[in-house]
């Protein structure tokens, strides 16, 4: 993976957002996350690019990035449309700005539907909830706490 896509992801931008953030139009950024020589792109662009993701250009012109995984979410986070607000789950998703396929794999789903159904349920599981709490390190009680809705 390339820099730019892979700073893209990182910083959590989808590529239409990135596309309005520099001017460049979003064909011309689908073809820098796709290329491999940047010969054929316009410098200016990678000027523009560089500035909105704040990395250098030589970091956007380097090819040897990790696939997306765990580091690196798949897509930008978006907020869910069936997400429940008091769900601890889905307020730990949301602490931590992860998607729901970095939330399927910390949770050990295979798919990040499952992951997403579990942020809309009106009371999460107690063994995915001692999961996460074990993956922070912390006790279930604590993480309960530490998650727990404190709105109106």
């Amino acid at each position: 993976m390339n820099g730019v896509k892979y700073y893209r992801l990182k910083r959590g931008i989808k590529s239409i957002t990135l596309a309005q953030k520099t001017g460049i139009s979003i064909g011309t950024i689908k073809n820098m996350e796709r290329a491999t020589k940047p010969g054929k792109i316009s410098a200016v662009n990678y000027c523009k690019v560089a500035d909105v993701l704040q990395v250098s250009i030589d970091d956007l012109l380097k090819n040897n990035y990790p696939d997306p995984g765990v580091e690196v979410p798949y897509r930008a986070p978006y907020p869910s449309r069936t997400a429940n607000v008091k769900n601890l789950i889905y307020i730990y998703r949301r602490t931590y700005n992860i998607t729901c396929q970095q939330l399927a794999h910390i949770l050990g789903l295979k798919s990040r539907e499952r992951a997403r159904q579990l942020c809309s349920t009106k009371t999460p599981s107690e063994k995915h909830i001692k999961t996460l709490a074990a993956h922070e390190g912390i006790s279930i009680d604590e993480f309960k706490n530490k998650y727990s809705f404190r709105g109106d």
